[in-house]
């Protein structure tokens, strides 16, 4: 079956939690990495659409990202979320739903 967009937020959502409460100073994620969180199966390597859309909008100032290769074969994104002062998960994630929500 296929993730939700508010199943994919919140699985980045919490991926991003735990890695800030782990006291790392960032994480990078692809989207393989929410799908395993979603216990989904997609393709391996693929980057769907809107799981790409997701993680694009819920990057912040000081993100990065690292690869993006749309090519039709093997699309591929890796994102570096940091976790500075500046970081907060509670900011609107679209669709009127916040962190605090969640």
């Amino acid at each position: 079956m296929t993730p939700t967009a508010w199943e994919i937020r919140n699985t980045l959502i919490a991926i991003l939690n735990a890695a800030q409460r782990s006291g790392k100073p960032y994480v990078d994620l692809q989207p393989s990495d929410l799908d395993e969180g979603l216990r989904t199966d997609r393709k391996p390597g693929g980057c769907g659409v809107m799981h790409r859309d997701i993680m694009t909008k819920m990057m912040r100032p000081g993100d990065r990202i690292l690869k993006d290769s749309q090519d039709d074969q093997d699309a591929q994104l890796v994102i570096r979320y940091g976790f500075g002062p500046n970081r907060t998960l509670s900011g609107t994630l679209g669709d009127g739903i916040t962190a605090r929500d969640q």
